[in-house]
């Protein structure tokens, strides 16, 4: 029988993204028809199947967090919700890599660049960077927000439940490796 501990890896991810998920539940206001059709206006594009970076019809399933749910809270201390508020049309070949202009150092999924940084940026930089600080302002507009930070007390309490599943999910783990031996 094969093992694969990757897959328990993998899983750690989704958990953990299930923890914070609940947390942000009812900060936005709903989504609507309007909305939708306002984003694919910004993005340019005629469906959310199609990616605003390449222009394709091609590998958009749901899209991109402009403010990723775990990915920037190191840096800001805050998390990103994971509702239509928060996602634009990426394709999965350009998902991350879209945001961050490493000519100037700066991700804007939560940075913005000064009108310096602009001028260095690629005619392409310019396009998307355009996309996604139109959609920010219309998210902002419409009194929703992409992210949210927790309380010191509901940090700590995340922290544990973090703890608590790597701590299950290892046993979890040596358990089955004992019952691929058996």
């Amino acid at each position: 029988m094969y093992f694969r501990r990757a897959t328990f890896l993998q899983r750690k991810s989704t958990i953990l993204n299930c923890h914070i998920k609940p947390l942000s539940r009812g900060i936005n206001p709903p989504f609507t028809k309007k909305d939708l059709q306002q984003k694919m206006k910004i993005c340019g594009v005629p469906n959310l199947r199609t990616c605003l970076v390449t222009l394709q019809e091609k590998g958009v399933k749901v899209g991109d967090h402009v403010y990723e749910t775990k990915g920037y809270f190191r840096k800001t201390g805050r998390y990103g919700i994971d509702d239509e508020w928060n996602t634009l049309p990426v394709c999965g070949a350009k998902n991350i890599s879209y945001k961050v202009f490493r000519h100037v150092n700066k991700n804007i999924g939560y940075q913005t660049l000064t009108k310096r940084e602009l001028q260095k940026c690629t005619k392409e930089q310019n396009r998307i960077y355009k996309i996604v600080t139109k959609w920010k302002r219309y998210v902002k507009k419409r009194g929703a927000k992409m992210s949210f930070k927790l309380t010191a007390k509901q940090q700590t309490l995340l922290e544990e439940v973090h703890t608590l599943h790597l701590k299950h999910a290892k046993q979890h783990e040596s358990l089955f490796k004992k019952i691929i031996r058996a």
